[in-house]
């Protein structure tokens, strides 16, 4: 709330100095266009400020809004329908693909996304990671995904994400799902900028894999 409380007043701080400027400058347009003023020097700086605050905040609103400030892209969905369709895209790129899940609903209720992920196995290499098999698992791995099934994730609630070119250093994207709809969030984090997170997803998968052997 503190953190919260500062930044809030930041904001109003910038707002104020920008309205302050923003005045003098007009004032001194409508000296210099009905008066023939000749402004000193400091109002170019002050006019330059007006312009360029504005220009300022709404560049750091986009990158906010976009989550390009962090390098994290953070998309919010309200609905399956819009979280299928993302997934539908994810699952066309890379050429290999690690999905760690729970019951693979996404793919078992559309019918779309399923058989795009077959199609997709014909020239991709697709690991499901799942606490057991079912139906939709099942028919996945008769269509060539390969199906993990990990004891560690029973229980309690456990990360949703998919690895994209795990074996691509420097290429490699991580997908991950949080919350419900109608505040159901995906973040991506790519190795460029995140390569501690990628890393550690990789070795997720990888004991995901040991504890499969030792089952």
């Amino acid at each position: 709330m503190k953190t919260e409380a500062i930044a809030h007043l930041s904001l109003l701080t910038m707002y104020a100095i920008f309205l302050i400027s923003a005045t003098i400058s007009i004032i001194g347009l409508v000296q210099v266009v009905l008066f023939d003023w000749t402004p000193p020097e400091f109002y170019i700086y002050v006019f330059g400020f007006s312009v360029a605050e504005p220009v300022a905040l709404f560049v750091l609103w986009t990158k906010n809004v976009f989550g390009l400030r962090t390098g994290i892209k953070v998309k919010t969905y309200t609905n399956d329908q819009d979280i299928n369709n993302y997934m539908k895209n994810l699952i066309s790129s890379g050429s290999t693909l690690d999905i760690v899940s729970g019951r693979l609903h996404w793919v078992s209720e559309d019918e779309s996304v399923k058989q795009r992920i077959i199609e997709r196995a014909k020239t991709a290499e697709i690991n499901v990671y799942m606490p057991e098999k079912n139906p939709i698992a099942r028919e996945l791995e008769r269509n060539g995904i390969h199906v993990h099934i990990a004891q560690s994730l029973k229980g309690a609630p456990h990360a949703r994400f998919t690895l994209v070119d795990k074996g691509r250093p420097g290429a490699t994207m991580l997908a991950v799902g949080s919350g419900r709809i109608p505040s159901f969030s995906i973040s991506e984090f790519h190795e460029e900028r995140h390569p501690q997170v990628v890393a550690l997803a990789r070795d997720y998968i990888e004991r995901l894999r040991e504890g499969e052997k030792h089952a």
